[in-house]
């Protein structure tokens, strides 16, 4: 059995543990923050096999870092509006700190290599 890159796994596990979440967003933010927040995890992902599967590594890597940063502003809406509590965002932005930094390491890596 292969293993699997660690930010992919850390990503996966950030998405389904998101998932739990958003379905229980009120109704009147669960149909916009709720997918929005879903949305980006799920494009994260498809980058990040992307990244993982082509050569174009670099272009998906920084693309996948953007998402990132959209994800960290989006969970903190979902703070401030009271719909995400604070120890659930506090755990998200962790596990998207510790996605960042690997993505960041894999992104120099594959940039020294062009």
């Amino acid at each position: 059995m292969v293993k699997e890159l660690s930010v992919i796994t850390h990503s996966y596990d950030l998405m389904t543990w998101t998932l739990a979440h958003t379905a229980k967003f009120p109704r009147s933010h669960r149909h916009g923050l709720g997918r929005r927040i879903e949305e980006k995890l799920y494009e994260l992902l498809d980058l990040l096999l992307e990244a993982k599967l082509t050569s174009e590594k670099a272009r998906a890597l920084r693309q996948a870092g953007l998402r990132v940063e959209q994800l960290r502003i989006l969970y903190r809406g979902a703070k401030d509006l009271h719909v995400l509590p604070l120890n659930s965002h506090r755990y998200a932005n962790e596990r998207l700190l510790e996605i960042g930094r690997q993505l960041g390491g894999w992104r120099r890596h594959a940039e020294q290599k062009r």
